[in-house]
């Protein structure tokens, strides 16, 4: 009964996964639409600079890479945070030693 629950748990947790990370997909996508809406005067002058097509998607290809880096690595530091404060919370209040665990 309690590994039935234990399944149930962990397939809600990556029904619950699957879903954020298909919405962030297409948050991402609206961003850099919206960024390359807001900098055609940008392009523009990129591409009267000598740049070609291939070159100024390049740059932008780099450019939401960053922002994907940066954002997974705030996620990981907020999350590690969170969780740390938690399992420390439980330590004070059951007073009960707790490892911290990361699964890996």
């Amino acid at each position: 009964m309690i590994d039935l629950i234990k399944t149930a748990v962990n397939v809600t947790f990556n029904v619950i996964v699957a879903i954020t990370m298909f919405l962030c997909f297409f948050a991402l996508s609206s961003n850099m639409a919206a960024n390359l809406m807001d900098q055609e005067k940008e392009i523009g002058v990129l591409r009267a600079t000598g740049m070609n097509k291939c070159r100024v998607r390049l740059l932008f290809f780099y450019e939401a890479l960053t922002m994907v880096f940066a954002a997974c690595v705030l996620g990981v530091i907020v999350g590690l945070t969170v969780g740390y404060t938690m399992v420390l919370q439980q330590v004070l209040f059951l007073k009960i030693t707790m490892p911290f665990f990361f699964p890996w």
